[in-house]
């Protein structure tokens, strides 16, 4: 989330973002990892063990994808990355 605001922030400006941010709100759900989804990304075969506490959170609550900068490292995984720029793309402008 806090990457989200920060790149519309500086697209747009503060105020947009927060704006933008509570619409967003009134129908997506934002999850975040507890034990169980600590355990799955411990198992998940990825190099950066951040990217997996994503996708294991991300997993855990039915995401329809993953925003990041680094999409290669979210190649053949059951979640879709998608980048800030597509993200932005496709629901802000």
């Amino acid at each position: 989330m806090s990457n989200l605001f920060y790149l519309l922030s500086a697209a747009h400006s503060s105020r947009f973002a927060r704006h933008f941010l509570t619409g967003l709100l009134t129908f997506t759900e934002f999850v975040s990892g507890g034990t169980v989804s600590v355990r799955h990304a411990l198992g998940l075969r990825m190099a950066d063990f951040e990217n997996a506490l994503q996708v294991a959170a991300a997993i855990s609550g039915d995401a329809n994808f993953i925003l990041t900068q680094n999409i290669p490292d979210y190649r053949g995984l059951t979640v879709t990355a998608l980048a800030p720029t597509d993200f932005h793309k496709r629901f802000v402008t």
